[in-house]
């Protein structure tokens, strides 16, 4: 299978990876398919895991893919297993969200930049070339990634609940209530903004809303009261506990042809992870239940919940020795499941041991108490799970162009350490279409494909998020960033460029270095305005939309 990019997504998927120590050989995963993406919303603010590192040792400087990988065809909707997925951009930019670390210790380093990482390309049967300075490759930290949540929320019907009594079931969900009033005063703004689904199980799922619905309040409460509902009224003998945790996930079809399970198109409602550049989009489970998975049904077993949880993944190296580690032998931070038992005056709290192996945390709720109050440490494990996951300081986004080749390709990114190497393969293929004989990708220079070869940054030379003409983004909060510099991208044999903010907002300030400083925005946004005026090159202006 070859790797065809289709331009109408920013995303493409890039093959597996193979991690090596010293003297290991290369051995490189098949090719990816084409997906579709996106994601956008609120910042990631909470506090967490100080991502920024000091210098490289004698070893060099080795990196991780800060990118969801894709474990199971069942769910990413792929022809194969084990692919992350990866950002591109039209006309053919391509991103690696990566987190470079030490090559001998694995620590995150400050340091690291595009000579310390290797990419090369190579025609079917051709020895690998290094990309030229032609292809423009650069590394840059990235800063203002907004970070959203969708959470699902799953309740438990058959009979293992029905030994709550109606008191006990009014606590958990006054506690609720009480954990959504939290969240929206929440200081981190991804926990504040968060969107939730409700389901409902016995035998098989129920949504209870339609799509994600923000913590509003009076509407989101109104469905847990019908929740509360619920659990007095409805009674099931069989627990089919691992068909409702898929399908409160979503993304499963058990056949492409012809599904008899099809959990993705029944709305939007799929919890899926997606990183990029320019947001990263973030997702988690909340189940309250107890007594174990009892319905004999083939398809929901343990095997497939350990899939779904798994489905997409980050990787993390299992300890500072590690070397000639295949995926199955590094550490997955797993779809976050937050397994919640209740036990009651007469209800007893058993846990599935399958889905607590899998789980993010395990706690047992004692309703019968006075006082259940789990709220607070359930906003602190949500911010846990995130910052486990995406280390704030240190994002950074390898960025180049593929320029200017007709035919099937292998594209290799790898490190350039002595230990620990890292690497990722793609296939693509540049194909012409038949109806405008026009081929895709591209096969001009950026310069010649592109609307604008103009950027903004963030101070030394930061790539700022959701300010990439190139990815179709120019919505950027200046609580984030507030300090823009003019660049020239994809071009070179410009000696002395010179720029001009045609617009900017009132509140805002030229500096002598030409960058520009934004103190405030008056209104909902402003609009900020590069041109170039230098000679050389003849491009359109980049504007930005500046929010507070």
């Amino acid at each position: 299978m070859q790797l065809l990019f289709r331009f109408s997504s920013i995303f493409f998927l890039v093959a597996t990876l193979f991690v090596s120590g010293c003297g290991g050989d290369s051995v490189y995963g098949d090719d990816g398919t084409t997906s579709s993406g996106g994601g956008d919303g609120g910042s990631g603010d909470g506090g967490g895991t100080d991502g920024g590192g000091t210098g490289s040792g004698a070893e060099g400087i080795s990196y991780l893919p800060l990118m969801v990988l894709e474990r199971h065809k069942e769910f990413s909707g792929s022809d194969q297993d084990d692919f992350f997925q990866g950002e591109g951009t039209d006309p053919y930019i391509w991103h690696y969200m990566v987190n470079p670390v030490d090559a001998a210790t694995l620590a995150p380093v400050s340091t690291a930049t595009e000579s310390d990482f290797l990419t090369t390309v190579s025609a079917d049967g051709d020895d690998p070339e290094s990309i030229s300075s032609e292809s423009f490759p650069m590394l840059q930290k990235v800063v203002g990634n907004p970070i959203t949540l969708n959470t699902a929320l799953v309740f438990d019907l058959s009979g293992s609940t029905d030994d709550l009594t109606d008191n006990e079931i009014d606590k958990l969900i006054a506690e609720l209530k009480d954990y959504l009033s939290k969240a929206r005063a929440s200081s981190n703004s991804t926990i504040k903004n968060q969107i939730f689904t409700v389901w409902t199980f016995s035998d098989e799922g129920t949504e209870l809303t339609s799509g994600f619905t923000p913590n509003n309040g009076t509407n989101i409460e109104a469905v847990l009261d019908s929740v509360a509902t619920s659990l007095k009224t409805e009674f099931s003998l069989t627990t089919n506990l691992y068909r409702g945790v898929i399908e409160a996930m979503g993304r499963y079809r058990d056949n492409e042809d012809d599904p008899i399970y099809n959990f993705r198109d029944d709305g939007d409602n799929d919890l899926v992870d997606r990183i990029t550049a320019n947001g990263i989009n973030l997702s988690q489970l909340i189940l309250f239940s107890t007594g174990k998975h009892t319905a004999y049904q083939s398809t929901f077993n343990k095997e497939l919940i350990e899939d779904a949880i798994e489905s997409q993944s980050l990787l993390r190296y299992p300890g500072t020795t590690a070397t000639n580690l295949s995926i199955d032998e590094m550490d997955l931070l797993k779809k976050p499941v937050f397994y919640y038992v209740p036990k009651g005056q007469f209800a007893v709290a058993e846990q599935d041991a399958t889905l607590a192996e899998n789980s993010e945390v395990v706690r047992t709720i004692d309703l019968a108490q006075s006082t259940v109050d789990f709220a607070d440490t359930l906003i602190q494990d949500q911010i846990r799970a995130i910052t486990d996951r995406v280390t704030a300081d240190n994002q950074y986004v390898y960025r180049f162009a593929f320029t200017g080749r007709e035919g099937d390709f292998t594209v290799v990114f790898s490190s350039n350490s002595a230990g620990n190497s890292f690497s990722l393969t793609s296939k693509v293929s540049t194909i012409k279409d038949p109806t405008d004989e026009k081929y895709v990708p591209p096969l001009g220079t950026p310069y010649e494909e592109l609307a604008t070869v103009l950027e903004v940054t963030g101070a030394n030379d930061a790539y700022i998020a959701n300010a990439d003409p190139v990815a179709g983004t120019n919505r950027v909060s200046i609580s984030d960033v507030n300090r823009f510099y003019p660049k020239l991208r994809w071009v070179d044999g410009i000696q002395s460029p010179s720029f001009t903010w045609v617009s900017r907002p009132a509140s805002s300030e030229v500096n002598p270095d030409g960058s520009v400083t934004v103190n405030a925005i008056s209104g909902s946004s402003e609009t900020l305005t590069l041109r170039y005026t230098g000679g050389g090159i003849s491009t359109g202006d980049l504007s930005i939309t500046l929010v507070p």
